[in-house]
């Protein structure tokens, strides 16, 4: 493939639809000086997508308008060989001076094919189909900027029933965790918020706080859940390591004349 020969096509040959294909084909197939160019009629048409007919019609053009020279195997037709061409690179470096509308847009009313052409893939002569018209090639990619205003306007609007400063903060949060907003996300989060019984806004804000990209109402509850109780058994493990350091602090007294006795049934029943 010679990439400047493609350069030059994309850059220099004002044509369109299947011309233009014909075109890129041949420079990905030719050398940088054009050369080295013997694809089959055949080769052509799978390449461009089109028949026989009107890729031989349009290799004609070609050479009529000096774009492609013959430089070997003039007849071809044999089976196994083809015709070498040679691309005019100082024509397609000109660029096109002429506003030539595609063979292909507008067929010709008299261009009835030879009965005596010789296929390159093969020896004998056959009728040429008609050539029928094919739409220009046209690709519509679109641009950065279309796709950015496309991305911001499928964003949904915000609620009425949420302040902005916290709306704006929840679109950041889901910015980060790659999580975008929906109708679906925030309907979710809304039942959330009622199963809770809390506005929509308190839910958001809470998100916002600890950093979820979501809303569950139980997550709320653990949070707000009283501290447990220690049951009866704990509270005796409890009593009877404080008599214990009591007894070792009543040892201490006892040796320094400070000694206070205290009874370990008064101390559970201070717990209880």
């Amino acid at each position: 493939m010679s990439v400047k020969v493609m350069s030059l096509v994309w850059d220099n040959f004002n044509r369109g639809g299947s011309e233009k294909l014909a075109m890129l084909a041949l420079a990905d197939w030719c050398n940088d000086q054009g050369g080295s160019l013997h694809p089959s009629i055949a080769g052509i048409a799978k390449k461009i997508n089109t028949s026989e007919s009107q890729a031989r019609r349009i290799i004609h053009k070609f050479i009529d308008e000096g774009y492609l020279t013959v430089v070997a195997n003039h007849d071809g037709g044999n089976p196994g060989q083809s015709r070498h061409y040679k691309l005019n690179i100082k024509k397609l470096s000109e660029g096109s001076t002429d506003a030539t509308p595609s063979m292909d847009a507008t067929p010709s009313t008299d261009a009835t094919p030879s009965m005596d052409a010789r296929d390159p893939l093969h020896g004998c002569a056959r009728p040429l189909a008609p050539m029928t018209p094919e739409p220009p090639l046209t690709i519509n990619k679109p641009s950065l900027k279309e796709k950015i205003n496309k991305k911001e306007n499928s964003a949904i609007n915000r609620p009425d029933d949420i302040p902005e400063q916290i709306w704006n903060d929840f679109l950041v949060l889901r910015k980060l965790k790659k999580a975008p907003v929906t109708d679906t996300a925030l309907n979710g989060i809304r039942k959330e918020a009622t199963k809770a019984k809390i506005r929509i806004a308190d839910a958001l804000e809470i998100c916002c706080q600890n950093g979820w990209a979501g809303f569950k109402a139980e997550w709320m509850q653990r949070q707000q859940a009283p501290p447990r109780q220690p049951s009866k058994q704990e509270m005796a493990t409890i009593a009877a390591r404080s008599f214990f350091k009591n007894q070792g602090e009543r040892h201490e007294r006892e040796v320094t004349g400070t000694a206070e006795f205290i009874e370990p049934e008064s101390i559970v029943r201070s717990m209880d």
